[in-house]
């Protein structure tokens, strides 16, 4: 635990929650979907074969049926059928029409977790993977290779916080599907804060100052720097106020995904961040001058 003064008690973010990288199925056109109007060449999601938020509530709530589903995959006569769920791949943000993919986005990409796909994710060589493409350059290294990386399954279908990890933009965060989630799409797990709180910190331009200035100054933010980002936790008040704003933008986005929140609530979250850290005058337009130079076009259209 460190100590910035006698009021301020921050913990790195790393020692408060898991931050963890998700499945490499090693053949993504072989499983994944992916809405119409998403980037990509996958197949086209038929929306009658994914499973509601009830029945991934289900899932998520039962933890042997958790457990059988991730090791064993859906089974037909479980969810009349259903067996695509949503596959949290990271956000893209539409910057040209000021629309940064923060606190809830729904996802545009699926994952067909049937019995068969399970298995074939979990034994598939890249022998194999090259022999199905027609391949013939295989050399004797990769003849026994599993093709995928079937990691931090524990996680699976868990409430948590998506986090995307690259792009100038990077790190955009938002509430995950509660399903499966991506290599490129790490999740984060609070232990004992709540998601709306950390979401609120995350987000806010403070955060991004600090990433940015201190932890990686690139445009690939590597989870063991999200792990150093400090959280305030002695803030009850603060603490409050954040978890209400971020809930206010969540309802919203829930009923306008392309909701304006940063014109808004935004400023309040922000305010309070600056006010929570103990930045003073100086300090705060120190951030906000560089958040002008770094987000020249985010400044412009609002």
């Amino acid at each position: 635990m460190c100590v910035i003064d006698k009021s301020i008690y921050v913990i790195p973010l790393g020692q408060i929650s898991d931050i963890k990288v998700g499945l490499q199925t090693g053949d993504n056109p072989s499983y994944l979907y992916k809405d119409p109007d998403a980037l990509g060449s996958y197949r086209i999601v038929d929306h009658s074969k994914i499973l509601s938020l009830d029945q991934l509530e289900k899932i998520s709530n039962n933890e042997e049926l958790r457990c059988k589903i991730i090791n064993n995959g859906i089974s037909n006569d479980l969810f009349e059928g259903k067996t695509i769920v949503p596959y949290d791949k990271g956000g893209s943000s539409d910057i040209e029409e000021g629309m940064l993919s923060n606190y809830y986005s729904p996802t545009k990409f699926y994952i067909d977790w049937s019995e068969k796909n399970v298995k074939r994710i979990k034994t598939l060589t890249v022998r194999d993977r090259k022999r199905s493409e027609g391949q013939k350059n295989i050399t004797e290294s990769e003849e026994d290779k599993i093709a995928s990386r079937f990691q931090n399954i524990e996680y699976y279908f868990k409430r948590g916080i998506t986090i995307s990890v690259r792009g100038l933009y990077s790190p955009t965060c938002r509430l995950n599907s509660c399903s499966i989630f991506d290599v490129m799409g790490s999740c984060l797990f609070n232990k004992y804060l709540s998601d709306e709180y950390v979401l609120g910190i995350l987000c806010s331009r403070f955060c991004k100052y600090m990433i940015n200035c201190y932890l990686n100054n690139s445009v690939a933010v590597e989870v063991e720097d999200l792990k150093k980002i400090p959280i305030v936790m002695n803030n009850k008040l603060n603490k409050k106020i954040i978890e209400d704003f971020v809930k206010k933008i969540i309802k919203k986005q829930h009923k306008d995904t392309d909701y304006n929140y940063r014109d808004n609530e935004q400023l309040e979250i922000d305010e309070t961040v600056y006010d929570m850290y103990g930045l003073d005058t100086e300090l705060i337009q120190e951030c906000e001058d560089w958040y002008h130079r770094r987000y020249p076009k985010l400044v412009l259209n609002y």
